[in-house]
């Protein structure tokens, strides 16, 4: 309303997001972006780079687990789960016809649909499928809610952010106490990364058992001392 709805032409969303520091959505808000979009034709861009592909939890996208609807959904890292390197965009049908339309608009990138990658893409999405993999993602939400959320007591801890997805952050009081804690984390088994201001980002593998989710917890508790 401040700037003008026809001064904005697309708003881009992660629906976590990421390596901001695992910031989750709250109750209610992505569904409230999507209807603002619609109700003033503004182009809705779902960037699904950390939730696509299962780890959204129980559903192949965050897009589908919440009926977003996006125009655009930008993708990578699930699709070939980092074995080699691709990303893809979907593209609504709204977007993509006025580019077919009369003289076709020819455009491409040189390594654009690469076979490789291609060929790792559908062999992982077969797994994916095969292993049930996105009923697993599904149990990894839970499971890291429950074993995590106790270290939000711990007077070095601010929050732990978790319970939606198979993604969790846990945010340390003292920002600077961050990258000295990843390597304590490593003393103690536990491989991870700081995100965002301070925050430990577990991305775990959708393979990964409720009794290593409990282990993974009480290493992080042990190295937070």
């Amino acid at each position: 309303e401040k700037i003008g709805a026809n001064k904005i032409a697309a708003f881009f969303a992660e629906p976590i997001i990421g390596a901001g520091g695992v910031y989750l959505p709250p109750a209610g808000y992505l569904a409230e972006v999507r209807d603002i979009c619609r109700e003033h034709d503004i182009l809705f861009v779902v960037d699904e780079v950390v939730t696509g592909f299962g780890r959204i939890g129980g559903e192949w996208f965050a897009s589908t687990r919440f009926d977003l609807q996006p125009e655009m959904m930008t993708t990578a890292k699930g699709l070939t789960s980092g074995y080699v390197p691709m990303g893809a965009v979907f593209i609504a049908p709204r977007v993509t016809e006025p580019f077919y339309a009369g003289s076709w608009w020819r455009h491409g990138y040189t390594y654009g649909g690469h076979a490789g990658a291609a060929a790792a893409a559908m062999a992982n999405l077969d797994i994916l499928e095969r292993e049930n993999l996105l009923a697993e993602s599904k149990r990894l939400e839970a499971s890291l809610h429950t074993h995590l959320q106790p270290l939000a007591e711990h007077p070095r801890v601010a929050e732990v952010r978790s319970g939606l997805g198979a993604v969790a952050a846990v945010q340390l009081v003292d920002p600077a106490e961050a990258l000295p804690f990843v390597k304590t984390l490593r003393e103690h088994g536990i491989s991870g990364r700081a995100a965002g201001q301070g925050a430990m980002q577990i991305s775990p593998t959708f393979v990964m058992s409720d009794d290593q989710v409990a282990e993974m917890a009480a290493g992080i508790l042990a190295a937070l001392g």
